[in-house]
């Protein structure tokens, strides 16, 4: 019974040692072991799926690429704007020559009966040039010179020491634009203009009625209404009123004028080209009447004239 006791305790402590040395020691380590190399698999798992999100950035680039042609197309368009800044250049010049016919009817009336007369006068022989600078899209300043050739015809009792009468007209003006439209728009204009005027006067020697020639400085004054009826065709309407300042006689007779006044009236159609061409018919209306008084040899002489003046021409124009 005691062997058998004894080795049955002995046996029971080896199960117990084995059970309170084996289990407590030996568990942890073999389990912790596996567990924490599980874990890195798992890890390692995810690198693919954050690899997988690098071909989806690398895809957006394409996107923000297929960008640039976008903005590069803009710049054909605003290189196709450059061109009409260039238009509103300044200054801009344009260049204009015309030809045309003109009516010219005068009469003087006198104290002396010798020098009141009548007479008319019918130029083919009317040439033009005229310079337009444009400042800028409000202001311009024009100069004209036209220069006119015809034969006189006299009426009544009139005996003229000639029959051909030659008139010139050098004028400067100044426009401004007061107001605009799409399609209308209005200019004051102010200026200066000599004008080459006859006068009759008798000739104490021989009796005979001689046309001398003058020069009359006026102040002008006036308007332009414009109107584009399109995109080839514009209507213009002129208005200008002339106040006589002083004059001279050519042949070195002392000679005043008074009470002067001058309208004029001007209707324009122009055609307008692609080739910065312009060509234009233009019909003209003058009415000019004043007094005068003259000292021709000791002897004073004065009285009245009126013209009436009317001018039919075609215009050819160039911008630059």
């Amino acid at each position: 019974f005691f062997f058998s006791s004894r080795r049955r305790h002995t046996r029971c402590a080896l199960v117990t040692g084995v059970q309170t040395c084996a289990l407590p020691i030996c568990f942890p380590v073999t389990i912790s072991g596996p567990k924490e190399a599980a874990v890195q698999p798992k890890e390692a798992a995810v690198q693919p799926k954050e690899a997988a999100v690098q071909p989806k950035e690398a895809a957006v680039q394409p996107k923000e690429a297929a960008v640039q042609p976008k903005e590069a197309a803009v710049q054909p368009k605003e290189a196709a704007v450059q061109p009409t800044s260039d238009e509103n250049l300044f200054p801009q010049i344009k260049l204009e020559i015309g030809a045309g016919v003109q009516y010219l009817s005068f009469n003087q009336m006198s104290e002396t009966d010798t020098e009141s007369g009548k007479f008319s006068m019918i130029s083919t022989q009317n040439l033009g040039a005229a310079a337009e600078v444009s400042l800028s899209d409000s202001n311009k300043i024009k100069f004209i010179y036209k220069q006119n050739t015809g034969k006189i015809e006299t009426k009544g009792d009139t005996q003229l020491d000639k029959n051909e009468l030659s008139e010139k007209t050098i004028q400067s003006e100044y426009q401004y634009r007061l107001s605009t439209t799409t399609l209308n728009s209005y200019w004051i204009l102010a200026g200066l203009q000599i004008q080459q005027t006859p006068l009759l006067s008798t000739d104490i020697n021989n009796g005979l009625v001689n046309i001398i020639d003058n020069q009359m400085t006026s102040f002008l004054i006036g308007m332009t209404y414009k109107k584009k009826l399109n995109v080839k065709y514009d209507f213009d309407l002129k208005i200008k009123y002339y106040l006589p300042l002083f004059a001279n006689n050519l042949q070195g007779y002392d000679l005043k004028i008074s009470n002067g006044n001058s309208y004029s009236g001007e209707i324009s159609l122009t055609r307008n080209f692609e080739s910065e061409l312009s060509l234009s018919l233009n019909w003209g209306l003058r009415s000019q009447n004043y007094t005068y008084k003259i000292n021709r040899d000791d002897s004073i002489y004065q009285g009245s004239i009126s013209n009436l003046q009317s001018l039919t021409e075609i215009v050819l124009g160039w911008s630059f």
